[in-house]
């Protein structure tokens, strides 16, 4: 399922990297303290690999960047959450709801709107478009020092990579494998890197239009926990675009 927020400012500034501003507030919405330590320190296993089975998008609104480099978002600012535990998305509406405003970094946001998506794949074909940027990389050792390669969407391996954490994802929360394991990525269009800062460390994504084709348990996990690595850093989130065929 995926939850659409609006939130309502006159005057929300930002470090132009904010992803990992976001992650704490997504965290502290949960509000019961034992989900949230499940979902920040355990999650879902599969193998030697942690997955925490939720993304969420950039913030989406006017905006400028001041003088100091910063994000000065103003108007009106959507913001999307999905996962693949509904109890995750429960406590987050129950705590927005009743809280009606939180805070960002001292400053106080009123949320104008929530409204819910439930992803139930119907067809083996969607048009998308990212709402946060997918990073697909893998880590080498060269002489004693980690080495990253970042792939991009026109590499077989990202393609590859992409299928092999869904899969993984969909053993982690279900703990069987999917009866159908097909799935596919192309990109539709131009696709354009940005380079992410997170607490420190730089980050590879690509934004864009993409199709997707495959089983619809395997879309489903797409939608609802994000496609390529760092998901629950606010990386691989993505939407439906209605409009994608027609403009193709």
């Amino acid at each position: 399922m995926q939850i659409k927020f609006e939130f309502k400012t006159e005057n929300l500034t930002l470090p132009i990297n904010y992803n990992h501003i976001m992650h704490g507030v997504v965290i502290n919405w949960l509000g019961n303290r034992n989900y949230q330590e499940f979902i920040h320190n355990s999650g879902y296993e599969y193998k030697n690999t942690i997955f925490k089975l939720y993304t969420f998008s950039e913030l989406i609104g006017k905006y400028k960047i001041l003088q100091d480099g910063r994000i000065n978002f103003f108007d009106k600012v959507v913001f999307y959450v999905s996962s693949q535990d509904d109890k995750f998305l429960n406590y987050l509406i129950k705590n927005s709801v009743f809280s009606n405003e939180f805070r960002i970094i001292d400053q106080n946001i009123k949320i104008n709107n929530i409204e819910t998506y439930q992803i139930k794949p119907h067809k083996n074909e969607y048009y998308i478009k990212t709402l946060s940027p997918i990073t697909v990389y893998s880590t080498f050792k060269i002489n004693n020092s980690k080495k990253t390669y970042y792939y991009n969407p026109r590499e077989k391996d990202f393609k590859t990579m992409i299928k092999n954490n869904l899969i993984k994802k969909y053993i982690s929360y279900y703990k069987k494998e999917p009866e159908n394991l097909n799935f596919e990525i192309k990109v539709i269009g131009k696709s354009k890197q940005v380079l992410k800062r997170y607490k420190g460390f730089l980050i590879k994504g690509w934004i864009g239009k993409y199709k997707i084709t495959g089983s619809d348990e395997l879309i489903e996990i797409a939608f609802n926990t994000g496609l390529g690595s760092k998901n629950s850093q606010g990386f691989g989130m993505i939407k439906e675009d209605i409009y994608a065929r027609s403009n193709l």
